[in-house]
């Protein structure tokens, strides 16, 4: 009897856990719905604002990158760290009253991330 029961509580629990943390909320997705169209990692810039329109907020950054390099031949050679600075862009937008407003990362001009703060819109 415990057995079946478990059987039956553990479907339920999973579906209720799965529709109460990531019904439409972008945060466990990591995507978003604009003009009927998802947003998610690796979206180019351009695909986001034509998308979802101007952000209500825009952070511009950089963040720099380094690499070694292997220069010379076996045993003689010795090592360059080369270093790059790629553009980091932080988009908010404001999806209206009741909704959460959502964070969109972009490095380099694609998206790497989507995260829904715990603040509705307005």
């Amino acid at each position: 009897m415990i057995a079946a029961c478990m059987r039956l509580v553990n479907p339920i629990l999973l579906l209720v856990c799965t529709l109460g943390l990531c019904g439409p909320r972008p945060a466990c997705a990591a995507a978003m719905r604009c003009s009927g169209k998802i947003i998610q990692r690796g979206t180019p810039a351009v695909v986001v604002r034509a998308m979802c329109g101007r952000p209500a907020s825009v952070q511009n950054g950089y963040r720099g990158r380094s690499s070694t390099v292997r220069v010379g031949g076996p045993g003689s050679g010795h090592a360059h760290t080369v270093g790059t600075v790629v553009p980091v862009e932080t988009w908010i937008y404001n999806r209206g009253p009741g909704k959460l407003l959502v964070r969109i990362r972009l490095v380099n001009g694609v998206v790497t991330s989507i995260h829904s703060f715990g603040v509705r819109g307005y």
